[in-house]
C-alpha cells in the first residue's frame, strides 16, 4: 500500500488548486481527484460543533480515518510522487505533528499569496457563493476572529520547520506560480525527484478569484448537484468545465490604496518575520499602490 511521500498544505486561495491540477499532468506524479481530503485537520472531538478557524467556511471532513485515507491511493501504479492537497494544513496547529507521526519522510509543498489579495479572493468567494453583504473593508478590519489568525503566516510555518528539516519543505508564492508557472514548476518536479523537463499545460488557472458575469449561469455551473459528480469526471472533462466556469467571471473591483495601506501598517511586523525565517523576498506585499 502506497502512502503520500508529498503534501500541498497551503494557503488557501494561493493557488493550491492550480498546482493540484498542473501537478496531476505529470505522469510520475500520482494526486487523487478529490482535492482537499483534510485527513490530518480531522478531530472527532471538534468536528461540526463550530466553524473552523483554519478554513473558509463549516469544517468539512471527507476522510476521516486512515483506511479511508489510505484507499484515495490504491490507483497508485509506478508514479514516484504520491501526494494530496489540503491547504487546511497549514494553520492548523495539530497538523504538523499528527503528519509527521503518520508520514516521517513526507516531503511539504506551501504556497503563499500576500495576505491583503487572499482576504479578497476569499471575501469575493463568500460573496459569490454564501451571499456575504458586508463590506470587505468592515470585515477586514472589524472584530478579530480566528480567521484573521490565517492571515499571518509566520507561527504557522514556524511550527512546519521545528517539524520538519528546511530541506524538505518547499516554500513558494502564488504570485511566481501566475507569472512564471513553466519556471516554478521545474523547480517543485526537481523537489519532487520526477523529471524536471516535463511541461504540463499552464494556460488555465484554477479558482480564479473574480465576480459573475451571469449570477445565473454562474448557480447553473457551481450548482452543488454538479460539484458532487465532480471527482467521477474524467480529468480533461473536468478541466473544460473549469475554463468555462472560470470565463463566466469578470475581474473585481480594485481594492482601493486607503484598505491596503492600513491592512500593510497592521501585519508588516508578521510579513518582516517570515521574509527572514524563509529568506524570500516579500516586499511587494508591503507596496501600498498597485
Amino acid at each position: 500500500m502506497r502512502v503520500p511521500n508529498f503534501l500541498i498544505i497551503g494557503a488557501h486561495k494561493a493557488g493550491t488548486s492550480s498546482l493540484h491540477q498542473y501537478l496531476q499532468q505529470h505522469p510520475e506524479v500520482f494526486l487523487p481527484s478529490l482535492k482537499e481530503p483534510r485527513y490530518f485537520s480531522y478531530d472527532p472531538d471538534e468536528v461540526d460543533v463550530e466553524p473552523s478557524p483554519y478554513a473558509w467556511g463549516p469544517r468539512v471532513h471527507p476522510i476521516r480515518t486512515w483506511n479511508e485515507y489510505l484507499d484515495l491511493f490504491t490507483p497508485v501504479t509506478t508514479e514516484r510522487a504520491v501526494g494530496e492537497a489540503s491547504p487546511c494544513y497549514l494553520n492548523h496547529p495539530s497538523c504538523p505533528t499528527r503528519i509527521r507521526q503518520a508520514l516521517p519522510d513526507v516531503r511539504l509543498i506551501v504556497s503563499l499569496r500576500n495576505p491583503l489579495d487572499r482576504a479578497y479572493s476569499g471575501y469575493l468567494m463568500a460573496v459569490r457563493d454564501a451571499g456575504e453583504t458586508r463590506p470587505f473593508a468592515d470585515i477586514l478590519f472589524g472584530q478579530r476572529t480566528a480567521w484573521h489568525d490565517t492571515l499571518v503566516y509566520y507561527n504557522a510555518c514556524q511550527r512546519y520547520l521545528e517539524c520538519f528539516p528546511r530541506e524538505r519543505v518547499k516554500f513558494v508564492r502564488a504570485e511566481t506560480l501566475n507569472a512564471q508557472p513553466a519556471n516554478l514548476l521545474r523547480d517543485i518536479f526537481a523537489f519532487l525527484e520526477v523529471d524536471p523537463a516535463f511541461e504540463p499545460d499552464v494556460s488555465a488557472r484554477f479558482n480564479k478569484g473574480g465576480v459573475p458575469r451571469s449570477r445565473r449561469l454562474y448557480r447553473v455551473l457551481n450548482d452543488r448537484r454538479l460539484r458532487r459528480l465532480r471527482p467521477y469526471i474524467p480529468v480533461p472533462f473536468r478541466s473544460a468545465l473549469k475554463r468555462v466556469q472560470q470565463a463566466s467571471l469578470r475581474e473585481p473591483p480594485a481594492l482601493n490604496d486607503a484598505i491596503r495601506a492600513r491592512f500593510i501598517e497592521l501585519f508588516r511586523e508578521d510579513i518582516l518575520r517570515l521574509q527572514d525565517l524563509l529568506n524570500m523576498d516579500l516586499s511587494d506585499w508591503l507596496k501600498r499602490e498597485r
